[in-house]
């Protein structure tokens, strides 16, 4: 069900128990005038995901506020909420889908609460601490152009690294899982290094390849 706002509604919602923020897709949402309108989010305890695509495009967010009962971000579901510069994820976060802060220009930092065991973020990545899945490279802190793949990093999630401004990248030797074109839309990106000692990928002129370089991954 698409939801509609009325004028008391508009730039600001609150989500309580009774809602469930399911999954939705990047032509259905949970608000049908949402994406323009809205401006600050609250979400109250006992809620424990946020669905795929929830606030896809919410490009007039201003605050979002999530309780520490989260313990999902669904894939996308803050695509491209491009007034937000800071985000804050809670105690219980154990997982996420698919880059759920891809193409935010404006996020330059994602903070972690402190009490969290499961994710973390370093080196300008958020990523899953047991299986090592790198989630989400913060694309807003542009000045970064040259970056290397953490070593504690074995691997790289689907579109993980969308729209960056880097220009080259190197995987080290302990990558070993590269999943759905992590590097989409990043047009700077120039050279894709490999180390050599990694046992499933390998690089030719600048392209990321399988370690028998009979397939193009990402170039």
């Amino acid at each position: 069900e698409i939801l509609n706002l009325n004028e008391e509604e508009i730039n600001k919602i609150k989500i309580n128990s009774f809602n469930t923020i399911k999954n939705y897709t990047n032509t259905n949402y949970m608000y049908k005038n949402g994406q323009t309108t809205i401006k600050h989010i609250y979400v109250e305890d006992g809620i424990t995901s946020i669905g795929d695509y929830s606030f896809f495009s919410y490009s007039e967010l201003l605050t979002i506020n999530l309780p520490h009962t989260i313990e999902y971000i669904g894939e996308y579901a803050f695509f491209g909420i491009d007034k937000i510069t800071k985000f804050s994820i809670g105690p219980n976060v154990k997982s996420f889908g698919i880059n759920p802060f891809a193409e935010s220009d404006n996020l330059k930092t994602i903070e972690v609460h402190k009490d969290n065991k499961y994710v973390a973020v370093k080196d300008n990545i958020l990523y899953i601490k047991e299986s090592k899945r790198l989630i989400t490279y913060i694309i807003a802190n542009k000045e970064i152009k040259n970056y290397t793949i953490p070593d504690y990093i074995e691997e790289i999630y689907d579109y993980s690294f969308r729209t960056s401004s880097i220009e080259t990248v190197t995987i080290h030797k302990n990558v070993s899982i590269i999943q759905n074109n992590p590097f989409l839309k990043s047009y700077s990106l120039r050279d894709i290094y490999v180390d050599e000692e990694n046992e499933n990928y390998s690089s030719l002129f600048g392209s990321l390849l399988d370690k028998n370089k009979t397939e193009f991954i990402s170039y």
